[in-house]
């Protein structure tokens, strides 16, 4: 759990004047940088602290878990410290709130007063004469405040680290099956327990024959052609850097040009003027004569297909896997105007019949029938000559390719579908432009089954091309995929950084405890209390949240809650994250944090994480402008603007990492203006590509 700023600025007590105009606007601000965020790649690997779930305690008010800041006392330990606390309220009074509440109270009915009263005894019932056994523990909630008893206690339970994981089931089968595996696997080069799937659904459309030249500098050809064979690419030569400088005429030179070529006509050298020699032995013009002609720079690029570049960045990962001898398994589908399923141990393929295009179920179905046992370090020879085999044909299946990958991927938890293309669907289900609807409901279908299944779909298509990444980015968006426009000589790069992002975990969901002076806005901005539940779905290993939240000014909280609103030095965060590994075994992680508070809005804005802040931005502004909220899109952009307009007048502000920050802010500033300037334009019709791009990767932004 990472935090904007260090402290969090609170006021603990209602103000009897208020803050002048310049404090208001510092306070202001500094709301804007209380923000935190969550690196859910730390899911990967087990937490220091391991326990039972059976050891969780919770707290019987806020369901809260017990933690390394919860303080535990014995009985006596406890009636102590709670005399201590009484004594400060009584030390401490505050005249004008005591008033308050006896004016809240004479107003009051009847009826409602006595029914508070009874509750406000038996409150301090449980505060000052509860039975606690002879034995018993007390811990008083960091989070609200409220007393939770125990009969029986054992201190092992409180972990002394931020983070534990609490083990809810273990996987069966699969993980008995694993440890066989690891034994059988001892060899001189370990092999890389892997158990998921990759497809690789890949458009051979005849739009992916157009070629391009790729700078011979941007690829090792001798490497290239080792795995791809002698003939892949086309290498080509050009010339650049003709000479533009000449020598100085010499009377006559051409005569005697014409005099060698001919053999024939004798011309007599006309005899130099004195100016024309006096200018030859000029030191200037001496140095023009001596000074060697620009050399002719010989310029090599390689001619490739867009295909081309698409099965380079393929073999190169087959090949890569293979090295470290992984398990994972590795499929090819391809879609022209028909759907190839390659099978990664046969030379032959499946090729469906175009009436087969049109029914989600069945095409699903036959993804998951699809055999796939053997891993790609068994069987890389295939898949590399089935690679090498591709050829460009016909239209463009997307939607059917696309639901049988998903059916193969779905009998592997944690599997990933890579989709590229430089192309709409326009064959089968989900092709686009005639039934709209109809398609959007298929992408929705598609996205629900792979949610269900821990499919991750990641999208690549290719720059100058139209794919309605507007619609296909939801598929990545919802399964926390990525999307991406590349150059076809970047497409191994992406591939590469596609790949290392990994789904690591599924069905994870979220829930956020703050203290109970403080609440968090939710998707839509509205504030929603002290607790949050958020469903991810597929973890993938650079997966990052950010949130906002807010502190309760002191007169906005009501009589009842101000116990559980009572502030201290600190304020608690928690997470916790139920979660399943990909060998099916289920958990939950708790992680908690502190953050120290300040009564000082300046010092609130000390030491901030402008990263982090960008990011948030980045992921607010992104979200809204997707769901068609452009208005409050704008007001998150605004927003981090006026921050930056602020703390760039401050001295201890002027540093390398806050203007490189700043920077990288004023160029994602732009780009929402240029999406923020299509929306006034574009009505009912679709988003661009560039601008689907970038809002999709905004939303989905990490600080790497």
């Amino acid at each position: 759990m990472y935090f904007a700023n260090k402290r969090i600025f609170a006021r603990k007590k209602k103000l009897k004047v208020k803050p002048e105009k310049e404090e208001q606007k510092t306070e202001t601000i500094t709301k804007s940088t209380n923000v935190f965020s969550l690196q859910l790649g730390i899911l990967e690997d087990k937490a220091n602290d391991i326990k039972q779930h059976n050891h969780i305690k919770r707290c019987k008010n806020c369901d809260s878990v017990i933690n390394m800041y919860s303080k535990v006392r014995t009985k006596s330990d406890f009636l102590v410290w709670q005399e201590e606390q009484q004594k400060k309220k009584v030390q401490d009074p505050q005249k004008e709130e005591e008033k308050d509440q006896e004016k809240i109270k004479e107003e009051k009915t009847e009826n409602d007063s006595d029914l508070e009263d009874e509750e406000d005894e038996e409150e301090e019932k449980k505060l000052l004469d509860e039975d606690i056994p002879q034995d018993g523990f007390v811990w008083c909630c960091e989070f609200c405040n409220t007393n939770n008893i125990f009969e029986e206690f054992n201190k092992k339970i409180i972990s002394s680290e931020n983070q534990v994981d609490y083990l809810i089931s273990e996987a069966s089968k699969k993980k008995q099956d694993e440890k066989e595996k690891e034994k059988e696997e001892e060899e001189e080069i370990e092999s890389v327990e892997d158990n998921t799937c990759l497809v690789f659904c890949v458009d051979v459309s005849g739009s992916m024959g157009a070629s391009s030249r790729i700078p011979a500098s941007k690829m090792n050809l001798k490497e290239v052609r080792q795995l791809m064979g002698k003939d892949f690419g086309q290498e080509i030569s050009s010339h650049s850097g003709y000479s533009q400088v000449r020598k100085p005429m010499v009377w006559g030179s051409n005569m005697n040009r014409r005099q060698k070529n001919s053999n024939k006509i004798l011309i007599k050298k006309k005899p130099q003027m004195p100016q024309m020699q006096q200018m030859q032995q000029m030191p200037q013009m001496q140095q023009m004569q001596q000074m060697p002609q620009p050399k002719i720079e010989e310029k090599k690029e390689i001619k490739l297909t867009r295909l081309d570049c698409v099965k380079l960045a393929i073999a190169n990962q087959v090949s890569a896997l293979s090295k470290i001898k992984s398990n994972k398994k590795v499929l090819l589908v391809t879609f022209g105007s028909t759907v190839r399923i390659f099978h990664n141990t046969q030379t032959t393929y499946q090729e469906l019949g175009s009436n087969e295009n049109f029914d989600k179920d069945k095409l699903i179905k036959t993804g998951e029938n699809v055999e796939l046992t053997t891993p790609v370090n068994e069987c890389d020879e295939q898949l590399m000559n089935n690679i090498k085999s591709l050829r460009t044909r016909g239209s463009t299946a997307l939607g059917p390719a696309l639901a049988v990958s998903c059916g193969i991927a779905g009998k592997f938890t944690g599997s990933k579908v890579v989709l590229c293309t430089d192309g709409m669907a326009n064959v089968g289900i989900g092709q686009f432009g005639q039934n709209q609807e109809q398609s959007s409901k298929f992408y929705e279908d598609i996205s629900i089954y792979a949610q269900e299944h821990g499919v991750a779909i990641d999208l690549i298509t290719i720059k100058g091309t139209d794919c309605n990444i507007d619609t296909l980015g939801k598929l990545c968006d919802e399964t926390n995929g990525e999307v991406d426009i590349v150059e076809p000589a970047e497409m191994s790069t992406k591939f590469d950084s596609i790949l290392s992002n990994p789904v690591i975990a599924t069905d994870a969901l979220l829930e956020l405890s703050l203290h109970h002076a403080l609440y968090i806005y939710d998707d839509d901005d509205r504030k929603i209390g002290a607790k949050m539940e958020k469903e991810i779905g597929n973890v993938t290993k650079l997966l990052e949240l950010s949130f906002t939240y807010g502190v309760k000014d002191p007169e906005d909280v009501d009589e009842k809650d101000e116990r559980k609103a009572t502030l201290g030095d600190s304020v608690p965060f928690q997470a916790q994250i139920r979660f399943t590994r990909l060998d099916g075994s289920k958990w939950i992680r708790i992680i908690t944090s502190q953050l120290e508070i300040t009564e000082k809005a300046e010092e609130a804005l000390e030491d901030l994480d402008f990263g982090l802040l960008n990011m948030n931005m980045l992921q607010r502004a992104g979200n809204f402008a997707l769901r068609g909220n452009i208005e409050q899109s704008k007001q998150w952009v605004s927003q981090q603007q006026d921050l930056y307009n602020v703390t760039s007048q401050n001295k201890r502000f002027q540093n390398s990492s806050f203007q490189k920050q700043q920077v990288s802010f004023n160029q994602q500033q732009q780009q929402f203006n240029s999406v923020f300037s299509e929306e006034k334009k574009r009505g009912k019709s679709r988003r661009s590509d560039k601008n689907s791009n970038f809002l999709y990767s905004a939303k989905k932004w990490n600080k790497k």
